[in-house]
C-alpha cells in the first residue's frame, strides 16, 4: 500500500493528480491517498510529467498493512471504510 501527500498550487496540476491517484486508490483526506496499486517508481513515473518541480509537492510512502492497522485516526477519520464493512477504530 502507498500513501500519497501532495501540495500542488495550480488547480489544473492538482486536479490532473488528482484524478490519477482517484484511479489507483482512494481519498483519505484532501491531498492524502492511499494506493492499492502499484509502486512508488510507477506512482512517481505518472505524476512526474504532471506536476512542476520547481512549485510542487509530491510525496509517495511505503505503507506496509501492519502499519496501517496501527494508525492512530481521530475525529471523521476514526471511521474507516474496509471493503465489505464499516469499522470504527
Amino acid at each position: 500500500m502507498l500513501l500519497v501527500a501532495y501540495d500542488i498550487t495550480d488547480d489544473r496540476r492538482r486536479t490532473r493528480v488528482t484524478k490519477v491517484l482517484a484511479r489507483r486508490g482512494r481519498r483519505v483526506q484532501y491531498s492524502v491517498f492511499l494506493l492499492s496499486s502499484g509502486t512508488p517508481g510507477e506512482v512517481a513515473a505518472e505524476l512526474s510529467p504532471l506536476i512542476e518541480a520547481r512549485e510542487d509537492n509530491v510525496r509517495v510512502h511505503v505503507l506496509c498493512a501492519a502499519c496501517d492497522q496501527k494508525a492512530v485516526m481521530l475525529g471523521t477519520a476514526a471511521v474507516r471504510v474496509d471493503e465489505r464493512t464499516f469499522r470504527i477504530i
